[in-house]
């Protein structure tokens, strides 16, 4: 007589399985994670364009001059507010001029895919204050508008500066937590990235680590402008 044989696994052989499966799935994490990344870094990057293509068409029906941009460099929270509600007069103020204009539709670009939630993303902030064009308090966007504080004239940029493109906005470097933003954790592989906007629409990143945690001034962007 032939004695049958099972066809499964044998104990050994599934734990064998289960321990190879282990470290290939261990192994695809870094590269998962850095394609999430780098996903949103094209986002983050995306949004800025958007940004850029709006503020040229507002510029174009506004004379060559640029939406209004904060001026006081002694608190940050100027540097990532668009509507405020000085005096009891509710306005959409500084790049919050391209939304009341409709430049831009939707406020998500306003947004980096990896701000700290909570803090500075949409869902938080834009998503549960702004329904239409009302507004019932104040809120934060994900990015910073230059400050202006050194301008010829505070708060303004004019045709005179498309000759030399200028810092519009950037990623949110000013928080002292790395979950701010993860390029600027260190053991990220020492990356350490900011996305920049330029008055000529164009965007650009540094990754020189150099702004990370300094206040917003006019100065600090005069210099950076130079050294990009």
């Amino acid at each position: 007589m032939s004695q049958k044989t099972s066809g499964g696994f044998s104990l050994m052989e599934l734990l064998v399985c289960i321990a190879v499966i282990g470290v290939l799935v261990a192994l695809s994490f870094p590269a998962i994670r850095q394609m999430r990344m780098m996903s949103a870094s094209a986002q983050c990057s995306s949004n800025l364009r958007q940004i850029g293509v709006a503020t040229g068409l507002y510029v174009a029906e506004h004379n060559g001059n640029f939406p209004p941009l904060p001026e006081n460099a002694s608190n940050n929270w100027y540097s990532y507010t668009i509507w405020n509600n000085p005096g009891g007069k509710r306005q959409w103020m500084y790049m919050g001029k391209l939304f009341e204009g409709g430049y831009i539709e939707d406020g998500r670009a306003f947004y980096c895919p990896t701000a700290k939630e909570g803090t500075f993303d949409y869902e938080s902030q834009w998503a549960q204050r702004v329904e239409g064009t009302t507004v019932n308090e104040h809120f934060r966007i994900g990015y910073l508008q230059r400050v202006t504080d050194n301008q010829p004239t505070p708060g303004v940029l004019t045709p005179s500066d498309h000759a030399h493109p200028r810092i519009l906005m950037t990623d949110n470097f000013l928080a002292r937590d790395n979950s701010l933003h993860p390029y600027a954790d260190k053991s990220t592989q020492g990356q350490r990235e900011l996305h920049v906007l330029f008055s000529d629409g164009h965007v650009g990143v540094d990754a020189s680590g150099n702004r990370w945690y300094h206040r917003a001034t006019g100065s600090l962007y005069d210099d950076w402008e130079q050294n990009f």
